[in-house]
């Protein structure tokens, strides 16, 4: 069975941290690192969290999950409301990606997992765990998603954070490894101090796919008009590089303002200098 409760969960993530010297130089380069990469190339910027996290922990694959709260959470609802909205892995194939969309619509379906339950009963504090702290070895030996889709794939342990960007959405990041030497207290304490010092990482991320500050979530090409929005190309250079018509990206442009609530580009610019639209640019 999940080990905790929301509250124990919240009291078991305040524990002291102990970092060493040399590793707390590493999270302090990938803080800066990831703060040198523009607004447009969220994405790279992503995929070189995962890399140095994966070298840092030594992690096979590291994966990423945007969470948010629906309204209201049935009665009985394991999830308490949460539900998956994006997810992302460093390293996929179509065997993966396969094995892995199978267990996401198991979860969509309310058929969460173990771990995935007991992470969502700590919502509303960033926090780290390691697998035991909050699931039984027999629970989840036991449980679907070690057979039906960690275990085909190789993966015995695994190690999953989450950092609080707002009430209702919360930025995930989870790291596997296959047989050998399961995660420790220093792997965990480095994801967790990574989440806690990344605030403006998670909420970028999020933004480009419209999962906040937005009406609705960003189309896949949505996405990417987005990312080349945010860089001094005009719509036509941008319609060139995307291989596309320039009245396509006018149309997307549009709708991508309108999902912001604002009129032109550079509202888009001040969302992500600040998280606001300038009030001229809605």
């Amino acid at each position: 069975m999940s080990r905790l409760s929301g509250g124990q969960a919240e009291r078991h993530a305040d524990f002291r941290m102990y970092i060493q010297e040399k590793d707390l130089r590493v999270i302090e380069r990938l803080w800066g690192e990831l703060g040198e990469f523009p607004a447009s190339a969220s994405g790279v910027a992503q995929e070189h969290c995962f890399r140095a996290l994966a070298r840092l922990v030594g992690a096979e694959n590291v994966f990423w999950v945007a969470s948010r709260l629906e309204q209201p959470a049935h009665a009985g609802d394991r999830l308490r409301g949460w539900r998956i909205r994006a997810i992302r892995h460093l390293y996929h194939d179509e065997r993966r990606d396969r094995l892995l969309a199978s267990a996401v619509h198991h979860v969509a379906s309310g058929l969460p997992e173990p771990h995935t339950e007991a992470m969502a009963a700590g919502a509303g504090v960033t926090r780290a765990f390691l697998r035991q702290e909050i699931v039984d070895l027999r629970t989840w030996n036991r449980s679907w998603i070690v057979n039906e889709t960690l275990r085909p794939l190789g993966i015995v342990d695994r190690l999953v954070g989450a950092h609080v960007v707002d009430a209702a959405h919360e930025s995930y990041l989870g790291l596997d490894r296959g047989p050998g030497r399961p995660f420790g207290a220093r792997e965990r304490n480095l994801l967790r101090l990574f989440l806690a010092g990344a605030p403006r990482f998670h909420r970028d991320i999020l933004r480009a796919r419209g999962l906040i500050n937005c009406a609705k979530p960003l189309s896949p090409r949505e996405h990417q008009v987005l990312q080349l929005l945010l860089t001094h190309l005009t719509e036509k250079q941008i319609a060139a590089e995307l291989g596309l018509g320039w009245r396509t990206v006018h149309d997307h442009a549009v709708s991508i303002f309108r999902k912001f609530g604002i009129r032109r580009r550079t509202g888009l610019m001040a969302l992500w200098l600040d998280g606001h639209p300038s009030i001229s640019a809605k």
